[in-house]
């Protein structure tokens, strides 16, 4: 059933850094939240647009955007927490001179079901600036029993050091965890918030599997 309906509740709220709490709150039941979580993630490629028109939003330049996110956001990631001069996320941008089409995402779960009953769990994330594949297999309880990444395409060489963090998954309910404990096992100051995202991905998309298994 598709449902088309006014959203008046959101009007008033910064299409910005820090809205998603602000949608979250506003989700009272299972289809709302899913809904607001695809405007949290319009939201996110408005911000990752932003590069493109950082001098219409009142900075400089490219290198003084690129500076503000770095001091703002210190520390938040692994190539945060490493900064290389010479590893520049402008260098991964391409044309600069974009006048419609900015930025782009995807995501994609998908889980089979093995001989013996386990699942296996392919996903991906692709936008305009990531290609990250995640490869999971779990027993029918969602316990994690292999784990492993690829990053493809990265904005940075540093990106690719994480997936020494997969390993830690295993052994752990991904369909019980919540992102809070995802960040805390696979993101933070030495992981990767697109990790964070695959993973959580794959838990939504495992527990409906489970579900439908044993309801």
């Amino acid at each position: 059933m598709v449902v088309n309906q006014d959203l008046p509740e959101l009007v008033g709220i910064e299409a910005y850094l820090n809205s998603g709490r602000q949608l979250k709150g506003l989700a009272v039941n299972k289809d709302q939240k899913q809904a607001y979580e695809l405007l949290a993630d319009c939201i996110d490629g408005i911000v990752m647009s932003e590069v493109f028109f950082c001098e219409e939003r009142g900075v400089a330049s490219l290198d003084a955007y690129t500076s503000i996110w770095d001091e703002l956001y210190v520390n938040s990631c692994r190539r945060l927490s490493h900064p290389d001069p010479n590893d520049l996320w402008k260098n991964t941008l391409g044309c600069l001179d974009r006048s419609r089409h900015l930025f782009n995402r995807i995501h994609n779960v998908t889980i089979y079901k093995e001989h013996d009953n386990s699942y296996l769990i392919l996903a991906t994330f692709i936008d305009s600036y990531h290609e990250v594949s995640v490869r999971l297999e779990t027993g029918t309880d969602g316990v994690v029993k292999q784990a492993s990444a690829e990053f493809i395409r990265t904005p940075y060489k540093i990106c690719k050091e994480n997936i020494c963090h997969m390993e830690k998954l295993v052994g752990l309910n991904i369909a019980s965890m919540s992102k809070k404990e995802m960040v805390s096992i696979v993101g933070g100051s030495e992981g990767c918030l697109r990790i964070v995202d695959i993973i959580s991905n794959c838990s939504q998309a495992l527990k409906v599997v489970i579900q439908g298994a044993t309801g």
